[in-house]
């Protein structure tokens, strides 16, 4: 099974977070600040859809300590995802930390856990794992040119 160390190092290794980085920018250039939470709000919606199907799909792949596990880290996940849009500076890198840490947990708990040895499964989950790192990176892009709006104004 690939982990999601390996499928992300290939998004990363590869042009898709410029490319993300870039249509994140060309979207939120034009919004207001209303629009632009709740622009984020759409893209937090998409990661956690990406996160319930993985989620599911490990329900059917592993063992119930492993689902335990993770079961912890998507909660985290989904709580941060679910948090209100941030109003100042402060509050969005608090907010921005606090996505990436959860999301970082998650990965480690999915890299952890010993998933389908079915090639079927392994390859249903493998697509649900791709699309999960494509929503995980599309947020990042999201959150980082948030971050260089803010420095604009402030600078």
């Amino acid at each position: 099974m690939t982990s999601i160390k390996e499928v992300r190092e290939a998004v990363d290794a590869g042009l898709d977070k410029l490319q993300a980085k870039a249509e994140a920018a060309a979207a939120q250039i034009s919004l207001t600040g209303d629009e632009l939470n709740a622009y984020i709000n759409t893209q937090e919606d998409k990661l956690n859809e990406a996160v319930v199907k993985l989620q599911e799909k490990l329900d059917e792949a592993v063992p119930e300590e492993t689902r335990t596990k993770i079961q912890g880290t998507v909660e985290h996940l989904q709580v941060q995802l679910a948090l209100g849009a941030a109003d100042s500076r402060d509050a969005f890198n608090a907010k921005k930390k606090e996505i990436q840490r959860a999301i970082a947990e998650f990965n480690a708990e999915m890299d952890a856990a010993d998933a389908a040895e079915d090639k079927e499964m392994a390859a249903e989950f493998e697509a649900l794992m791709e699309d999960y790192v494509a929503q995980a990176v599309a947020l990042e892009a999201e959150l980082a040119v948030m971050e260089e709006q803010y420095e604009e104004k402030d600078g």
